[in-house]
């Protein structure tokens, strides 16, 4: 599980971000169960992708730098410090984060519009649906909201 948390006022950031998440995960042919957020206390706001989870291989690590890849590639910078996304990075054994981040980079370089097409579908839904409405599901023991399901990332991704 990815997240990151911002507050609930700056969606292009989040939703880019976990574009590139999902994206990754649809290139790898990884299950993608969507894109999910958790409302805290004080309005914020913890978005996160829930992917197939594959353990520690270099795939895993290819999905939690795809977030930042995808920041360089839509924004041409690192918006917000990914923490969450680095974590398993300071595992023993787990590759450079900047390595992979620069090699996720190269794989999402010829799927930007699709970044940018799943990133649309999110701001799309936090433009018209107030995220309270959303059902909450509990995933993992925590309640989450599903902006996105499976079905609606692969069509963003596909461009249907």
């Amino acid at each position: 599980m990815i997240d990151i948390c911002n507050s609930p006022n700056s969606l292009d950031q989040p939703s880019v971000h976990e574009a590139g998440h999902a994206t990754m995960a649809v290139i790898q042919k990884r299950h993608c169960e969507g894109i999910f957020v958790e409302l805290a206390d004080e309005g914020r706001v913890f978005w996160r992708t829930i992917t197939e989870n594959v353990g520690l291989t270099k795939e895993s690590y290819l999905i939690d730098a795809a977030a930042t890849a995808a920041e360089l590639l839509v924004f041409g910078q690192v918006v917000s410090e990914p923490i969450g996304d680095k974590r398993d990075f300071s595992l023993p054994g787990a590759p450079s984060w900047d390595a992979t981040v620069a090699e996720a980079q190269s794989i999402l370089t010829p799927f930007v519009d699709a970044i940018r097409r799943i990133a649309a579908a999110v701001q799309r839904v936090r433009a018209t649906v107030p995220l309270t409405s959303i059902p909450e599901l509990t995933i993992d023991g925590l309640k989450l909201r599903q902006v996105l399901s499976t079905d609606d990332i692969y069509r963003a991704f596909h461009g249907c």
